[in-house]
């Protein structure tokens, strides 16, 4: 990397100093800001052949990584629990790891998100996370090489899909209040070749949904079935959900990290790169881990696979969703039209869609049955190469496209000045000392989820270190919640040397506090998201055959999960075309983003109850049997599992599906758009990797849940009461949701005052319309 030329400027910087951030923050207005005098220098160097039609040019080769990666990462993830069952961890251990290999992935977002903002920017970030991520591959599948062959099928149970949603926001929209514009130049822009810069959706934006596409059949080949592929490593169904917990805990968490290095150190577009190669060696790793001559030898592939997973796949993957997105936001210059970012958003959530459909459309046969000339025995492997493929599709696409982009250079963040004056704050102030309090839990809760998943198949150590982890993290919400309503406390800060700090230093730092409770009830949603995966546990002894016949072909129950991304197709042009008009016209204010999470919780909720009583439906449905050749009558099993199916269609389970998607459109484009307008400007990627960590948290917690209802979630769920469990999430939803209506409105947080449609005065209407016209606006990006 080249040495930094330029010095970085700290965040909540004094007024004189121009930060390098890389969004449109001119219209990012939610109150009152000073000029920052910041410049287009990026963009307009950029060759100018790249600078017109940037989507087409530029960012469709982002696309394409996006694809890449989640392709890579979900070649990983989908059955990870099999994989460690075969390497020889039992139901108990397997679970564990993958709960470990959850909650690491997950986390690790925070210093990745750190790095790049940091010190390498998101390019570099993103290329030595993939590249991390690749020497991870290649461990992991030299371990299946030397794995057993498979002799059974165990089934899976309890699959969480930790899926985050890969939406963002149009920031030149974000407008609740005014704002002065912030002084962009466009010389950044305009030094982009000129035949990329006419219609860059078509000549650059292109490449990066093409990025995206990768990106997101790479995670979804790992993520899918990981479950599964630790239980075949030999984890017990507790361990191998242990390890898939920890693994999304671990992607999200590396979030943080990432938006560090590339903010900081070497920008999105060396971060991105270094991402998607360090993830190709992981992905490189996990594909010999399931060779089966390398499962021959249990301790080889398990090692393997899990320096793969955890030390490539998960620190990178989310990183490269995550990246991705606001790399692809940055190729429009501040004076773009603010629809065009809009729309670039909108196409890349639906580039992560069709990702994710092709995943649950083809990996779970794949991996479970074989596919032509691919045996059953190669189909992980075979699944973890094709993710392989997408990462370095990925990279071939960011190299060969480079010249289109327009790279923001790293800056300074805020994070670190952020973190130094609470910690200075809390000796002398009780809410600073338990906000640090709780700062200082859930990371302890993170880190104990490790040694929990390894030790899950252990007798109770690793019980009683996964319920220390859920006390952590209970006591950390409510503090969250309860000291960080009010922020007035950060109120006569002082620097290192005692001096106070300026009026704008105390407003952005008391914002960043402000936006922490949101977060820690979003952690108890994200506890619901990823039980969508338990789903499949239950389909699974569902009808699932395609035909009448007691041999008749089946359908892996992980392919039934692609109804969760194919309805985001129906639900997200439904709400913002049909249903908030609607709400507009009637209520007279277009509907706000506390009040979108508010539906979106009691969908979950909704999701929750109906999952419950979905199984006592299925499991007093009668067993689907037959008489053999010799007159005596056999259960019909499921092909993965080997459980007895019930007399009940696969397909009547889509609505826990479809319900779970929904409100995920609902709470995530809300989420993402408050982290981004409701924080200083130099901490939106740092907000949005805080949002990732509650992600991980939400697994962390998961576990907890697993093991407390252990006892009544069998291999055979026919002798068991998996209800309870959903029953037992939608309580704790309900009250969670509550106490945020409760708390929301007295923090007054995320909520458009109604418009009055009886004012005389036409200037006052005018503004007021003009007003609801930018939160729509805003809704619809």
């Amino acid at each position: 990397m080249a040495p930094r030329k330029d010095s970085p400027s700290p965040l909540l910087t004094p007024q004189g100093v121009s930060p390098k951030i890389t969004t449109d923050y001119s219209t990012q207005v939610l109150s009152p800001q000073p000029s920052t005098g910041y410049s287009t220098k990026l963009w307009d160097a950029r060759p100018s052949k790249y600078s017109q039609n940037i989507m087409k040019k530029v960012c469709v080769f982002i696309f394409l990584m996006t694809i890449c990666e989640e392709v890579a990462s979900y070649a990983v993830n989908q059955s990870l629990k099999n994989f460690f069952q075969r390497l020889g961890w039992s139901n108990k251990g397997s679970n564990s790891m993958k709960l470990t290999y959850d909650s690491l992935s997950q986390f690790a977002c925070i210093p990745a998100g750190y790095i790049s903002d940091e010190f390498l920017g998101k390019f570099k970030t993103l290329l030595g996370a993939a590249s991390s991520s690749s020497v991870g591959f290649v461990l992991i599948t030299l371990a299946a090489l030397t794995m057993a062959p498979r002799k059974d099928s165990p089934s899976p149970l309890l699959t969480p899909q930790g899926v985050s949603p890969k939406i963002t926001t149009d920031y030149s929209t974000q407008v609740l209040s005014p704002q002065p514009s912030t002084g962009y130049s466009t010389k950044l822009w305009d030094a982009r070749p000129s035949k990329y810069s006419q219609n860059i959706m078509k000549k650059v934006c292109v490449f990066i949904f093409l990025m995206t596409i990768c990106e997101e059949v790479a995670s979804y080949a790992v993520n899918q079935s990981l479950k599964n592929f630790f239980q075949r490593l030999g984890w017990s169904n507790k361990g191998s959900n242990s390890m898939k917990l920890t693994y999304d805990s671990l992607s999200q968490f590396a979030c943080i990290p990432a938006g560090y290095i590339s903010d900081e150190f070497l920008g999105k577009f060396k971060t991105l790169l270094g991402a998607a190669s360090s993830s190709s060696v992981g992905f490189v790793l996990i594909t010999l881990a399931a060779v089966p001559s390398i499962r021959a030898t249990q301790s080889l592939s398990k090692t393997l696979f899990c320096i793969g997973l955890f030390g490539g796949v998960a620190l990178n993957q989310v990183c490269l969703r995550a990246l991705t997105v606001s790399f692809g936001g940055d190729q429009f210059s501040t004076t773009s039209p603010p629809e065009e970012r809009a729309r670039f958003f909108s196409l890349n959530f639906w580039a992560s869609r069709l990702g994710i459909s092709f995943s649950y459309a083809v990996f779970p046969s794949l991996a479970i049955h074989g596919f032509g000339a691919i045996p059953a025995d190669y189909g992980f492997m075979a699944v973890y190469l094709v993710g392989l493929l997408m990462l370095l599709i990925f990279v071939g696409v960011m190299l060969f496209t480079r010249k289109r982009y327009v790279d923001i250079p790293p800056t300074r963040s805020a994070l670190g000045s952020v973190i130094r004056v609470v910690v200075r704050r809390a000796k002398h102030n009780y809410q600073a000392r338990m906000i640090v309090l709780g700062t200082v839990m859930y990371l302890t809760a993170f880190l104990l989820n490790f040694p929990a998943a390894f030790l899950g198949d252990n007798g109770e150590v690793g019980h009683n270190i996964s319920y220390a982890c859920g006390v952590l993290t209970v006591v950390a919400t409510v503090i969250y919640i309860y000291y960080a309503r009010d922020p007035s406390f950060i109120e006569g800060a002082t620097d290192a040397v005692g001096v106070d700090l300026d009026p704008e230093t105390i407003r952005g730092i008391k914002q960043v506090i402000r936006i922490l409770p949101f977060n820690a009830f979003n952690m108890f949603w994200w506890v619901c998201q990823n039980q969508r995966g338990n789903n499949q546990t239950i389909i699974q002894q569902t009808d699932m055959r395609l035909g009448s016949g007691p041999d008749a072909s089946q359908i892996p129950g992980p392919t039934v999960q692609i109804f969760n991304p194919a309805s985001g197709f129906l639900f997200v042009p439904l709400l913002d075309k049909i249903v908030y008009p609607l709400y507009e016209k009637y209520v007279g204010k277009p509907p706000s983003r506390y009040g979108k999470v508010l539906a979106g919780y009691i969908v979950a909720i909704i999701a929750m109850l109906w999952s419950g009583c979905f199984e006592i439906i299925r499991r007093n449905s009668p067993l689907l049997m037959y008489v053999d050749a010799n007159g005596e009558t056999q259960y019909i099993l499921n092909d993965d599992g080997g459980q007895p199916m019930s007399d009940i269609p696969w397909y009547a389970a889509i609505p826990q599906y479809c319900l779970v998607s929904l409100a995920t459109v609902f709470i995530q484009i809300s989420t993402y758009n408050i982290g981004y307008t409701e924080v200083p400007l130099s901490l939106c990627g740092m907000s949005i990797a805080l949002g990732f960590f509650m992600n991980s948290m939400g697994s962390t917690l998961l576990s907890v849940f697993v093991l407390l209802f252990g006892k009544y979630i069998p291999t055979d769920l026919n002798d068991g009461h998996m209800e309870y469990l959903y029953f037992t999430l939608a309580a704790v939803m309900a009250i969670n949701t509550f106490f945020y209506v409760l708390v929301m409105k007295e923090m007054n947080f995320a909520m458009i005052p109604p418009v009055d449609r009886s004012a005389k005065d036409p200037l006052t209407r005018n503004l007021q319309d003009r007003e609801s016209k930018r939160d729509r606006a805003a809704s619809v990006a």
